[in-house]
């Protein structure tokens, strides 16, 4: 057993974020007029999923909720909070939270590509930077079905009956966010 077919018995014992997202199955009644939609665009997800995967760079450790009120940086370099939402999947979606978190922060003023450049940066011995860019905008346009099967598969499950308006509202949402993409490209 490899790392990280390890590391997916353990975190997400039904296979990565990749494996959830190409199957785009989500059963439940809140989420069956989201997902015939869905399903009716599949085609261009599958495209992203490819560019991913053309990439060559292996599914890894995913933090699942990586913005600054998770991260503090001490004198001994960074420390990571919150790994309650992890997976193993391609190492971009957490690039790509973190562009779309500060994109919508106000409080936090950052120019975000000079974030993802640093960040594409440290792939530079893995790809030509033009296929960099093609896998970031890949795994920005596939962020919001991927936090759909996080709130499917990690948190619904989970969440009480105080919380039922979430478990009818969350998955749904990002959804609708992956279809409001597909719909502007």
């Amino acid at each position: 057993m490899g790392p990280v077919s390890g590391l997916t018995q353990v975190v997400c014992p039904h296979g990565t974020h990749a494996d959830l997202m190409r199957s785009a199955y989500f059963s439940g009644n809140a989420l069956l007029s989201e997902r015939d939609a869905v399903r009716a665009e599949l085609g261009k997800a599958h495209e992203a999923i490819q560019v991913l995967e053309d990439l060559g760079i292996p599914d890894t450790l995913e933090h699942g909720d990586l913005h600054p009120d998770n991260i503090n940086v001490s004198h001994d370099g960074p420390i990571f909070y919150d790994w309650a939402l992890v997976a193993v999947t391609h190492p971009f979606l957490s690039i790509a939270y973190l562009c779309h978190f500060m994109k919508n922060s106000r409080s936090r003023p950052v120019r975000i590509e000079r974030l993802a450049d640093s960040y594409l940066y440290c792939w530079t011995d893995c790809a030509a930077q033009s296929s960099l860019d093609r896998a970031l905008a890949a795994s920005q346009s596939l962020l919001p079905l991927y936090w759909a099967v996080t709130y499917h598969t990690q948190i619904m499950p989970f969440l009480e009956e105080r919380d039922r308006w979430l478990r009818e509202q969350g998955a749904p949402f990002h959804l609708r966010q992956f279809l409001a993409a597909l719909q502007g490209d």
